[in-house]
């Protein structure tokens, strides 16, 4: 089944259900109960995960400051995180210097992928190496975003069980799209 769903590109439950919708509205057809209840599920779930509306990579982005730990004889370690919204491919620097948070509601994704980090990366390394520098970090963490950017697959809104840098490639031409409108 997972083999049909993919060939016409509907590899996930929420790509499946916009596409009942499309059909639905399209074809003036009835949805059942189930249907129903599904798709106002979907709607919830979109602004309780803090789902935001994106129409091509760059548009919006989320940058966050996140504690990772100490590390004796190089200090406390904080990571500047920043993540494109419509993408999810994520940058991120190590350093010994704090910015001040101002809004953390605003910074979901950001701390979505803080959580992701922490769980994946830091807790994972540190069980495995001791580090004496700063620049060893950063260059395991520079392979980890190598490996979340360009081999992890997402569930995102606008990921769907790509890679952040494959939904960055297809959003150029959204992007491409955008840009040719405000030049016509």
């Amino acid at each position: 089944m997972r083999s049909v769903w993919l060939r016409r590109d509907l590899e996930s439950f929420k790509k499946r259900l916009s596409t009942l919708e499309k059909h639905v509205a399209a074809t003036s057809g009835v949805l059942t109960e189930a249907q129903v209840v599904a798709l106002e599920k979907k709607q919830g779930d979109d602004v309780v995960h803090g789902e935001i509306e994106t129409s091509h990579p760059g548009y919006l982005g989320s940058q966050d400051a996140f504690y990772v730990g100490t590390i004796k004889g190089i200090d406390r370690i904080y990571q500047q995180t920043f993540v494109d919204i419509y993408s999810k491919r994520v940058a991120a620097k190590l350093s010994t210097t704090k910015s001040k948070v101002r809004h953390p509601k605003t910074n979901g994704i950001c701390e979505r992928f803080h959580k992701t980090i922490l769980q994946e990366f830091y807790q994972v390394t540190f069980r495995r190496k001791i580090y004496s520098s700063i620049e060893q970090l950063q260059n395991d963490l520079e392979d980890w975003l190598a490996y979340y950017n360009n081999d992890r697959t997402h569930q995102g809104k606008m990921c769907c069980s790509r890679t952040p840098i494959q939904t960055l490639i297809d959003g150029k031409e959204a992007w491409r799209d955008k840009i040719s409108i405000l030049n016509n």
